[in-house]
C-alpha cells in the first residue's frame, strides 16, 4: 500500500521537472567579450577576367561543316595580299570592309574567286558614303530583320549581290543564305 501511496507524489516530482522554467536574463552588452563572437565568413567573389573580343576571320564566319566542305573541294576563303591589293586598287565596295576593321573573304579555288562575303564594323558617317555608292549604282533597299539589305538589281557578272546593313555593322555576301550565315556568325551579333 505504501507503494500507490507514494506513486502520486513521484508523478508530481516528474511533471515538476518539465515545467517551463523562467527564462535567464540576457548578458549585458559590456559583459560579452570578442571571444564569444563568432564572426561570420563572408565569400570573397573571385574576379573575373573579361573575355578577349571576338574578331572575325574568314573561317569564324562560315558554319564549321560548311568550311569544312568548302576545304575538303579545295577551296579557300582566304584572301591573299595580291588579290586585295588589286580588289582594292579597283575601289571596290567590298574592299572596304578591311580598312574599317573587318575581313573580306574570297571563296577561291585558287585561279578564280566563285562568290565574296565580308563583314565589318562601320561608322554612321561611313555608312552614309556606302549607302549612297550602292544607291547611286542602282542598288535596291529593302527592310529586313532590323537592318537595310541591298540587292543588285543587275545580278550581273560581280561576286557580291548583297549588302545589309544594320546597327553600326555591314555584312555582303552572294546569296541571302550565305549572308544569313554571316550575319549569325558575325561578332555583331
Amino acid at each position: 500500500m505504501r507503494l500507490t501511496t507514494a506513486l502520486p507524489f513521484v508523478l508530481l516530482a516528474l511533471l515538476a521537472g518539465c515545467a517551463p522554467t523562467a527564462p535567464s536574463e540576457a548578458p549585458d552588452s559590456e559583459s560579452i567579450t570578442e571571444s564569444t563572437v563568432v564572426p561570420t565568413a563572408t565569400e570573397t567573389p573571385t574576379p573575373t577576367a573579361n573575355p578577349a573580343p571576338v574578331v572575325a576571320t574568314c573561317e569564324n564566319l562560315l558554319e564549321p561543316a560548311h568550311l569544312a566542305q568548302l576545304q575538303a573541294s579545295g577551296i579557300g576563303v582566304n584572301p591573299s595580299p595580291e588579290y586585295t591589293q588589286k580588289v582594292t586598287g579597283y575601289d571596290s565596295q567590298f574592299s572596304h570592309f578591311i580598312p574599317y576593321g573587318g575581313v573580306m573573304c574570297p571563296v577561291s579555288n585558287g585561279y578564280s574567286v566563285a562568290w565574296l562575303y565580308g563583314y565589318s564594323p562601320i561608322a554612321p558617317d561611313l555608312q552614309a558614303v556606302e549607302v549612297s555608292r550602292l544607291e547611286s549604282s542602282g542598288w535596291l533597299p529593302n527592310e529586313h530583320d532590323g537592318g537595310t539589305l541591298y540587292s543588285d538589281p543587275a545580278v550581273g557578272e560581280g561576286i557580291v549581290f548583297l549588302y545589309y546593313f544594320r546597327d553600326g555593322h555591314w555584312w555582303c555576301a552572294d546569296t541571302m543564305d550565305h549572308l544569313t550565315e554571316v550575319v549569325a556568325n558575325s561578332p555583331a551579333t
